[in-house]
């Protein structure tokens, strides 16, 4: 059963997770949407883990709703904060990517 709000965007993001007090290990977001993400990486976790994702200097809480190999599914606690630092994200990989379209005149 479907349970994700919105449509997903594949993306392709470096991000660090960190299960609560746990070393950062790192990971990449595949795709996303409004209520969580497909996260590949190596970090060993369960269903219901709570895990923070670490992207441009914000700190995003999330659990995980699935584990499949070496990707995991992850909820938002709080979906605001999540797309405000994608939304960070994004526009800073788009500035270092074409600084020109950031220029003013």
């Amino acid at each position: 059963m479907e349970h994700r709000y919105g449509g997903r965007v594949s993306v392709d993001l470096p991000v660090r997770l960190q299960r609560r007090g746990g070393d950062l290990v790192n990971g990449r977001i595949v795709n996303i949407s409004r209520s969580g993400a497909l996260i590949r990486t190596s970090l060993p976790l369960t269903s219901l883990a709570f895990v923070d994702i670490h992207l441009e200097g914000q700190i995003v809480a999330s659990f995980v709703t699935r584990v499949e190999d070496h990707d995991i599914g992850v909820e938002w606690c709080n979906s605001l904060p999540a797309i405000d630092a994608i939304a960070l994200h994004t526009l800073h990989a788009a500035a270092a990517a074409a600084p020109e379209l950031l220029e003013t005149t």
